[in-house]
């Protein structure tokens, strides 16, 4: 199971303004998980059936994350950042499972990374960077390869084969097929003998039998792998130059998402276009799509994250911006008829989910809360007084005190017979208390090495999960 891990939990936010935009995104292989890389250098990793922030890697990058990528096996992913004048672009390799940075390649190219890709075998990883190089990695072992060719121009969209054994790369009015093996690059495509126009994303079929492109004009162009030779041109009216590219594994639809904020559907056997989800983003999309290829996933500088549904063809559901700044937490009353959300911008708020409208609002800096069922009264850790409270959220006061505490409270869970509460601690203690009693009768130290930044009750017994 994954772990639940922040790297700074007190200030944690959903897509807020500290985050920053989102500029790179990968689902994991096995639908599980969400991952997300931020202008800010900020690393999220989201649990996509419970839609719940499971990681945060706040600053795990000193600048804006280009590109980010997972492993097959879905145990590993890989982030690669800008350079700016101040700090050097880095690459680094994490462990999903243990939220945990193994290795970091400082000063990864000269310039910022442009594009990464890792052969299906999770043997080699490929970067570009604005630098002009192309460089190869070993991530099992962890450690620089080779540089492909010192005059390879850079390379704004990358993929790689299915059978591990060649890298394409794109780049202006040229596109380069690399073999592994040799190091070497076999073939160039160029603007006049080729048919290539300015190379703004690639993909292969899931065959490998053709190479698909998009243009700066717009265009969508398709090659033979085998034969090197451009087959034919797809255009639709009103397009953008599409900056990501993905096809569905029986090649029937590619997905096409541009720099206007638009997402586009083709159908790639009838060579035509289906539909345009338009204004999808404000902001150029990052886009995913899960292995059984229901959903979409989409992401951009507007902070928001949507997941579609690709049978309806339809937004069904989007993490959007109910507060000014980022959500810290959300809780729902045991009828569903009443949700509470707290914030950054230190405002909590009381909303009715079947009318989706806005009950009441006002101004305290709660961190941590939980509902009880009753639909009344909030169980919370006020941040700023460092106090655990109990609030009438009809009234927006404070009706009662638990405790004036020394440290944070990072999670917060209630039992099902709502008298218990469990809290885990800036100070890697967990703590339970009675409410009725109004105490804390257990304090469980010794146990985690950081802090304690979630907790669930399972099976009607108390576990935690660092």
């Amino acid at each position: 199971m994954i772990s639940r891990y922040e790297s700074d939990p007190a200030s944690a936010q959903f897509l807020g303004e500290e985050i920053g935009f989102i500029t790179s995104m990968t689902l994991t292989h096995n639908n599980y998980y969400l991952i997300t890389g931020s202008s800010s250098g900020t690393i999220q990793v989201w649990d996509i059936e419970d839609r719940k922030l499971l990681q945060l890697h706040k600053r795990a990058h000193r600048t804006a994350i280009k590109a980010i990528l997972v492993t097959n096996d879905s145990k590993t992913f890989i982030s690669g950042s800008e350079k700016d004048d101040k700090t050097p672009c880095s690459i680094k390799i994490w462990n999903l499972e243990q939220g945990q940075c193994i290795q970091t390649f400082e000063e990864a190219h000269l310039d910022s990374i442009l594009s990464m890709t890792i052969t299906p075998n999770d043997q080699y990883l490929i970067s570009s960077g604005n630098d002009n190089h192309l460089r190869m990695w070993d991530v099992e072992n962890m450690k620089f390869l080779h540089l492909l060719s010192l005059d390879a121009g850079r390379a704004d969209a990358l993929v790689s084969t299915s059978n591990s054994k060649q890298v394409v790369s794109g780049y202006k009015e040229e596109i380069r097929f690399w073999d592994l093996e040799s190091r070497k690059c076999v073939r160039v495509l160029s603007k006049r003998a080729d048919n290539v126009g300015v190379v703004t994303a690639l993909c292969l079929t899931r065959d490998d039998k053709l190479l698909i492109g998009g243009m700066a004009d717009s265009s969508i162009r398709i090659w033979d792998m085998d034969s090197y030779k451009f087959l034919y041109s797809l255009a639709a009216p009103k397009s953008a130059p599409a900056r990501e590219l993905i096809i569905t594994k029986e090649n029937k639809i590619l997905i096409s998402a541009s720099v206007d904020g638009s997402i586009s559907l083709w159908s790639f056997p009838e060579k035509k276009h289906l539909q345009r989800m338009e204004k999808a983003h404000s902001g150029e999309p990052k886009i995913a799509l899960t292995e059984d290829e229901n959903y979409l996933f989409s992401a951009s500088v507007d902070k928001n994250i949507k997941i579609w549904d690709m049978k309806e063809k339809k937004c069904v559901y989007a993490f959007s911006q109910a507060h000014d700044h980022g959500i810290r937490e959300v809780c729902i009353d045991g009828s569903s008829k009443i949700v509470v959300s707290g914030a950054n911008d230190k405002l909590i708020k009381v909303w009715d989910p079947l009318e989706k409208k806005l009950i009441s609002s006002w101004p305290e800096n709660l961190s941590k809360f939980v509902l009880l069922k009753n639909g009344k009264h909030l169980v919370a850790f006020n941040e700023s007084e460092k106090k655990l409270q109990i609030w009438d959220i009809t009234q927006k006061k404070c009706v009662d005190t638990l405790a004036s505490v020394d440290y944070f409270v990072m999670s917060m869970v209630l039992a099902s017979n709502q008298k218990t509460l469990v809290c885990g601690s800036s100070d890697y203690s967990i703590r339970i208390w009675d409410l009725d009693q109004k105490k804390c009768v257990q304090t469980i130290s010794g146990e985690h090495s950081n802090h304690v930044s979630a907790i669930e009750f399972l099976n009607d017994e108390k576990q935690d999960r660092k």
